[in-house]
């Protein structure tokens, strides 16, 4: 039984808060950075025991069990699964100023050479292209969180749900994580961990993989027909690593000064 879900947003530290949390000794986490099984029909379809098959939560001994996908929140259907599995459920929802969360998914998806265009034309094609272009989609839309915490509060009550800013985890760490800690019923370690940083890799991102799914549905499917869904999705990633090489991006916003004003009024008035 999951207890806690970090349900979002992408690039918003939800990675780190699930490490963090995960160091107490009355916690158990997935060893993966995502768990998509309330998220992805093949997943959920083979049933609970994926849970403790795929993401290794079984044996948790009374310790409160914690997991985590960044982009859970733009399914309803997602959420209305988990609610089904545990209507009890704690849920964290990570948030980061939204312009510099943007600007920080288009750079994942520089490196894993999904896009080619500068920020400046990643920006103006999303607003033109609205919800039909998954720029808007991914870099744009997932940082109006209101629509995603509106979404949470469709399946879970308020006092279920827990707003948590990047920015304060930076500030005051040990702070925020001990008002973590002390809302989901978890003994207080933060004055043994740093605040180290994680999910700073150059990775393979998961929409790349998800958009090839797309255009070879036969070959999605034949693969995890005869391999599984995991399997199939560390081949994926094999193959984006070799044909599709990241490398570091030398870029920061403040050399896309047209885009961030953009933004900024956008996210004035969708946020």
């Amino acid at each position: 039984m999951i207890n806690v879900f970090i349900a979002g947003a992408q690039k918003a530290g939800t990675t780190s808060v699930l490490k963090y949390l995960g160091n107490s000794p009355s916690a158990i986490i997935h060893p993966q950075i995502e768990m998509t099984y309330f998220y992805v029909d093949e997943e959920f379809q083979r049933g609970e025991s994926t849970l403790s098959e795929r993401y290794k939560l079984s044996g948790a001994d009374g310790k409160l069990c914690i997991a985590k996908h960044a982009t859970m929140t733009r399914s309803g259907k997602a959420l209305k699964r988990l609610k089904e599995h545990n209507p009890d459920c704690k849920i964290i929802f990570c948030t980061r100023n939204p312009v510099e969360r943007a600007f920080s998914s288009y750079l994942m998806e520089r490196k894993a050479k999904s896009i080619s265009e500068t920020f400046d034309e990643v920006v103006e094609i999303a607003m033109e292209k609205g919800t039909n272009h998954w720029y808007y989609n991914v870099i744009i839309e997932l940082g109006c969180y209101q629509n995603h915490i509106n979404r949470i509060l469709k399946y879970f009550p308020e006092d279920q749900l827990m707003v948590v800013r990047l920015e304060d985890l930076v500030s005051d760490y040990s702070n925020t994580m001990g008002k973590m800690n002390n809302w989901i019923g978890l003994q207080n370690v933060a004055h043994n961990l740093d605040s180290k940083s994680y999910n700073n890799k150059n990775e393979v991102s998961i929409s790349s993989i998800q958009r090839i799914g797309k255009r070879l549905p036969k070959l999605k499917r034949a693969f995890i027909s005869m391999i599984g869904y995991e399997q199939s999705i560390g081949i994926a990633k094999l193959v984006m690593k070799f044909f599709f090489k990241g490398r570091e991006i030398e870029e920061k916003l403040e050399d896309y000064p047209e885009a961030k004003e953009v933004l900024e009024l956008f996210y004035k008035q969708n946020p």
